[in-house]
């Protein structure tokens, strides 16, 4: 596998008016980002809006975006979530795939080690 370079824009994700899920203006954001000559993209990032997502809706959006980038580009998927043990498990978005993924320390909510005796908050 060759390194990653190049451009990888954090994907926004597309709400309705009425603050639903716009899984449609997601993909359409998706064929902008490749169109314009994007390297990857990533998903679920902080500018994604991903902590206002459903768990329902983080997979729902994950499984678009991979079935709908089809290999055009590679995806970076975040796993972030507020639950460690789907983080550590492999549950949500790592579940779906994706090229790589991406976490971010749960700042705002303290340090979480894994360690081999397991979850240590």
């Amino acid at each position: 596998m060759k390194p990653y370079s190049g451009i990888w824009p954090v994907a926004p994700t597309a709400f309705h008016d009425d603050g639903t899920l716009d899984i449609e203006g997601s993909a359409r954001v998706l064929d902008c980002m490749i169109d314009q000559g994007s390297d990857g993209v990533c998903i679920l990032a902080n500018y994604s809006e991903q902590f206002l997502l459903s768990d329902q809706e983080r997979h729902d959006l994950t499984r678009m975006s991979l079935d709908h980038v089809a290999g055009r580009v590679p995806v970076i998927v975040t796993i972030s979530h507020f639950a460690t043990e789907i983080v550590v498990g492999g549950g949500g978005p790592a579940r779906a795939g994706g090229d790589t993924h991406r976490a971010r320390a749960a700042h705002r909510w303290g340090v979480v080690w894994v360690g081999g005796g397991g979850i240590i908050k």
